[in-house]
């Protein structure tokens, strides 16, 4: 079976003999165990990262990524869905394979609506996936949530479509119009409550083609209005904002200084970085997120000063 995310090609399958053309291979196995621990980890031996998923009675699934990051290696016991097993590919597993393929990702959620995407970024908890969720109400359609890769193209930059579930919390989902009881849960394994649970919404709309990134909107902390504020984030705040949240997770190893600094300098060369701060209520929000398709995605700017 032959997966695309992020651009790059996945041969996936128990007999992944790795296809001509794909970007990575990735063989599955089933097994009736995975290992002893009781935590979720990770190692690395011989140059292999080993990423462990556990409960706390044992291990339900296990990868292993090769040093070039081309090779992935997974087993996992009978009873973890192939949902699940994806979701820890698409998150945890690319970011330790971006890593070792020296590929600039960040942590934030991209939409896209008439052929322009954004990209959102902010720490855990600042409201990407609630702002994200409120936009997709709206008409807007996920291109990638919690890992985003820009590419340079001929025009300026596009995102590639990622792994495409948002993940909302009870309140939130209600809040959305979705019924929180119809919902699965991100993790389907053992335990009932697995810490960081959340309630998916998949998007089944077909996007495949690449979509040109016209603005990356960093969140700023909420504030008690019922109108947003956005405003161009100063220069100064810019660089540091966008090396804040290049990927990072459990394994990955960081990308070297000098190729993020490049990279994200380039990429301020022609994206606009704007700061976004929200209502601070979840009702606001939901409200404000309908009035904002033109300005998220062509926002505007102050005119440069005249030469003299």
């Amino acid at each position: 079976m032959i997966i695309e995310l992020h651009g790059l090609t996945i041969d996936a399958g128990e007999e992944s003999g790795g296809s001509a053309g794909a970007d990575i291979r990735w063989e599955q196995r089933r097994l009736a165990t995975v290992g002893t621990e009781r935590q979720t980890t990770s190692h690395e031996e011989n140059g292999w990262t080993t990423l462990v998923f556990a409960t706390r009675k044992a291990a339900y699934c296990r990868f292993i990524v090769s040093p070039d990051g081309r090779h992935v290696r997974s087993e996992a016991l009978p009873d973890v869905r192939d949902s699940t097993l994806f979701g820890f590919f698409a998150e945890a597993v690319m970011r330790v394979i971006f890593g070792r393929m020296n590929i600039v990702s960040f942590h934030g959620t991209a939409l896209a609506r008439d052929g322009r995407a954004i990209m959102l970024i902010g720490d855990r908890g600042a409201g990407k996936s609630t702002l994200g969720g409120a936009l997709i109400r709206n008409g807007w359609d996920l291109v990638a949530d919690d890992l985003v890769r820009p590419v340079r193209d001929g025009q300026g930059w596009c995102i590639h479509p990622g792994y495409r579930q948002s993940k909302l919390l009870p309140d939130t989902a209600a809040a959305l119009g979705h019924d929180p009881a119809a919902l699965g849960k991100r993790w389907n394994i053992g335990e009932a409550a697995v810490r960081g649970n959340k309630l998916l919404v998949a998007h089944e709309t077909a996007l495949r083609a690449p979509v040109t990134l016209g603005a990356i909107h960093a969140l700023a902390p909420r504030i008690d209005a019922a109108e947003p504020a956005i405003e161009p984030l100063a220069p100064g705040d810019r660089l540091g904002v966008l090396l804040h949240h290049l990927t990072r997770g459990l394994g990955a190893p960081p990308i070297p200084p000098a190729a993020a600094f490049a990279f994200a300098a380039a990429l301020l060369q022609d994206v606009p970085v704007m700061s976004l701060a929200m209502p601070d209520s979840l009702e606001k929000l939901v409200s404000a997120a309908a009035g904002l398709d033109q300005r998220l995605a062509a926002p505007d700017l102050p005119s440069p000063p005249a030469r003299r």
